[in-house]
């Protein structure tokens, strides 16, 4: 894909400028747009429910999740320049970029956060079951998290649960690859974390000038 035509004012050629330059006075990122698809990306978290694994619905739900997850990237990109995997949390390109004068933003910043952690934590929920456990020994490692014994699979009695029965077989998948799975789920894991350290370090950091005053001046 190529590289979005920016022009001399949009963040990600501004934000080149010194950190003290008049031409980023004021100037932040409209966090807002990628705020927007951090919920959506929670939204499709959602959507990986164990009772419905393995089937083409769980599939479909994991792709979603991941399918979101570089869209965030490729907002980020657009509106800053920088693309999310390739640049290190505690950089300090990140922090002078992306840090000081966004110091407005340090709310919406949080709250992005806050959206990639739940999804974070709902695939977590999914991935700590009994039935898909082999997967994620080979996603996450050999103790990712405490394993919980499934119950479910014992409950057919419960309306809820032949439900999910029945439609897990209904969208049945004719062949289910593991290994493929379990690169995928690797992948969707090691960018929501990486992508929780970057908004964390943009908001979460505290600056110290030594000669504030002289900075201060090359900026009125």
């Amino acid at each position: 894909m190529a590289d979005p035509e920016w022009d001399k004012w949009d963040y990600a050629v501004i934000s080149k400028e010194d950190l003290f330059s008049k031409k980023r006075w004021k100037e932040t990122v409209n966090w807002d747009i990628i705020l927007k698809q951090a919920e959506k990306t929670r939204q499709a978290s959602q959507m990986i429910d164990i009772r419905l694994y393995p089937s083409t619905l769980f599939f479909a739900a994991v792709d979603m999740l991941e399918a979101n997850l570089y869209m965030i990237d490729d907002l980020f990109y657009c509106l800053t320049g920088m693309r999310m995997m390739t640049t290190k949390v505690m950089s300090e390109e990140l922090k002078n970029k992306l840090g000081f004068w966004n110091m407005d933003c340090y709310k919406v910043l949080e709250q992005i956060e806050n959206e990639l952690e739940q999804s974070h934590k709902t695939l977590k929920e999914c991935l700590n079951h009994e039935a898909i456990w082999d997967v994620t020994i080979k996603a996450l490692g050999n103790k990712p998290f405490p394993k919980i014994e499934d119950t479910f699979s014992l409950m057919l009695h419960s309306e809820e649960q032949y439900a999910f029965q029945y439609a897990r077989e209904h969208y049945a998948a004719e062949k289910i690859d593991k290994e493929a799975l379990a690169r995928q789920i690797a992948n969707i894991t090691k960018r929501i974390i990486h992508y929780i350290g970057i908004f964390h370090y943009i908001y979460g950091n505290s600056y110290h000038f030594h000669n504030s005053w002289h900075c201060l001046e090359q900026v009125k």
